[in-house]
């Protein structure tokens, strides 16, 4: 989420403020959620194919943008932000 957050102000400019990296939806999500979705033989045949269209969509703009750890770090300074990428 953080690199997310990166991204916009990479792409669109403006100063990062600590609010945007707080988990403002707090929730416990099931680690082995995708185990289960496959011992109930749940399928979705949209959301797999969405989520590889966005996943490409923001990778190419995180390589565009040359958003890195580095260049997150100095643009949004925040001792809370993880930029892993």
């Amino acid at each position: 989420f953080d690199l997310s957050v990166c991204l916009f102000h990479a792409m669109f400019g403006g100063e990062c403020r600590p609010v945007e990296f707080a988990n403002m939806r707090p929730s416990h999500y099931l680690d082995d959620f995708p185990d289960f979705l496959k011992a109930h033989d749940i399928d979705d045949p949209y959301d797999g194919e969405l989520f590889k269209a966005a996943s490409k969509i923001f990778w190419s703009n995180v390589a565009h943008y040359n958003v890195t750890t580095e260049s997150c770090s100095r643009m949004c300074p925040n001792r809370y932000a993880n930029f892993t990428i």
